[in-house]
């Protein structure tokens, strides 16, 4: 008979520093909650997408088995979205566990990128 939309955007912005420039990010995240037992026992449904501009580094780069050194390549870039379930319970108003999932849906096109995530947590306060 109820349910919680949550959504949100968030960009850094990461400034260039002794010739290294991470990139900026920008994070766009959403979710559904829905009560499936009152107040107690709730159900999530949650997206994160991740937008990651590609690094860059000042200098050259000499490759194993080259002569010639060549600008250093991007190690860093691309979209990293994730999509999953989570079940939270809350016995008192003031106590809150969660325990969440999130299957990489597509990772960045370069860089690394865990095919899940598993999350505990547990908020406690007084």
């Amino acid at each position: 008979d109820r349910m919680a939309v949550h959504w949100g955007v968030a960009h850094r912005f990461n400034q260039k520093h002794e010739g290294v420039d991470p990139g900026d990010t920008t994070t766009i995240f959403g979710s559904m909650v829905v009560p499936v037992h009152k107040d107690y026992l709730s159900f999530q449904m949650s997206s994160i997408n991740k937008w990651q501009e590609n690094d860059s580094y000042d200098g050259n780069f000499k490759f194993p088995n080259k002569s010639a050194a060549a600008p250093r390549p991007d190690f860093r870039g691309g979209w990293l979205n994730l999509v999953g379930p989570s079940i939270i319970y809350s016995p008192d108003p003031l106590v809150r566990f969660t325990a969440t999932y999130l299957h990489r849906v597509s990772a960045p096109s370069k860089g690394p990128s865990p095919p899940y995530v598993v999350n505990l947590g547990a908020a406690i306060n007084f």
